[in-house]
């Protein structure tokens, strides 16, 4: 699976997402059903959630600034779904950050990024409760 983004002006993006097949060996155009989805945008952490079949992914740079949502594409429907996290702290809005999938606790481990400033921080959103946990304060830059 690939996440795509074509810039195709100086403030237009569009969202794309790929499915590849090994056995068929060519990409295929991920249609999303009708729905409510995620605005366009650039530089967003994607990460494969395996246990719920979904991409799962956070932040990035919309024309309208950076992001802090968290949004799940189920790649068995095709849909979209914002994840709106749990009262409490999240991590300030970013585009470029780094993600990873914690299999073993079932969350998503961001880290860096940049937004308002460089970021040099670490945090968890847990995919079964929708919550966030910072892991590490690190510094700005």
């Amino acid at each position: 699976m690939k996440m795509g983004r074509a810039r195709i002006h100086a403030a237009v993006f569009c969202f794309a997402i790929f499915s590849s097949s090994a056995v068929a060996q060519d990409w295929l155009k991920l249609t999303p059903a009708s729905g409510e989805a995620p605005t366009p945008r650039r530089n967003a952490a994607a990460i494969y959630d395996s246990l719920s079949h979904r991409m799962i992914i956070f932040g990035g740079r919309t024309n309208a600034g950076d992001r802090n949502e968290v949004w799940a594409f189920d790649l068995s429907t095709n849909t979209w779904e914002e994840l709106t996290p749990a009262a409490g702290d999240a991590p300030a809005p970013r585009f470029t950050a780094n993600g990873i999938y914690d299999a073993a606790e079932h969350r998503m481990i961001i880290w860096s990024g940049q937004g308002a400033s460089f970021f040099n921080d670490v945090w968890a959103f847990d995919l079964a409760n929708n919550t966030w946990a910072q892991l590490w304060h690190g510094r700005d830059f």
